[in-house]
């Protein structure tokens, strides 16, 4: 079991082609009926993992707002398993930068989406650089979730869908692993995003963690009020 600041239940679920490790975290005092946020984690090669500064940093704010929060691993990475033999991460990993196909992580996400579902009362989704493309798919899938992207990729990966998707998205301006385009262009890009870009923050946010965090959570705090509203008889 990975070592973490936060109180979580590890929960391990039989998925498609192996089992998938998710952490719950759950405000004090409240129960699995709260609003929860699923945290995408960036690429394994990136330390894309449950236990990443960034997503360590949202789950925090998500808790200091009486959401409750599921963060995991892809399979392959801390106690999720992948069918087949056990491989190097940089081994398993690379071929998705190679080829570009991300279902296998899609399909991460979708199980990791699913069990929030049946925990928590409404959901929302926040995917941190490459935990964008995998939760892209299934916001789209479903106009009803709330997306965010931090530090996204998307001067570098394809991300299909989201220009005509309300999203929040917030690049940083010395990102060198995914350089945003300038925020009129990324605005135009992404019509109907609140798109911003955050100066002097590189893609790591080490430090800085908080840039990302306060907006995410204002942005989710109106999505998952009105939907526990519409919810409650």
């Amino acid at each position: 079991m990975p070592a973490t600041t936060l109180d979580a239940a590890r929960l391990v679920r039989p998925v498609p082609g192996g089992a998938l490790e998710a952490f719950v975290s759950l405000p004090p005092g409240a129960d699995a009926a709260c609003p929860g946020v699923v945290v995408a984690p960036p690429h394994p090669l990136l330390g894309g993992d449950a236990d990443n500064n960034v997503v360590l940093a949202v789950a925090r704010g998500v808790l200091a707002r009486g959401w409750g929060v599921l963060r995991f691993n892809y399979r392959g990475v801390g106690g999720s398993q992948a069918d087949g033999p056990a491989l190097p991460r940089y081994e398993r990993f690379a071929a998705v930068e190679r080829t570009g196909d991300v279902s296998a992580l899609v399909a991460d996400a979708r199980a990791a989406l699913g069990l929030a579902r049946r925990l928590f009362r409404a959901v929302a989704l926040v995917g941190y650089s490459f935990g964008l493309a995998a939760a892209l798919p299934l916001a789209l899938e479903d106009p009803a979730l709330a997306l965010v992207g931090l530090c996204p990729p998307v001067g570098k990966q394809a991300l299909p869908g989201l220009e005509g998707r309300p999203a929040l998205l917030l690049c940083a301006g010395d990102d060198a692993c995914a350089p945003p385009p300038p925020e009129d262009a990324l605005r135009a890009a992404f019509p109907r995003a609140h798109a911003r870009v955050l100066p002097r923050l590189d893609h790591f946010a080490l430090g800085q963690e908080d840039r990302l965090v306060r907006p995410t959570l204002a942005y989710l705090e109106a999505h998952l009020a009105s939907l526990t509203r519409e919810e409650t008889p």
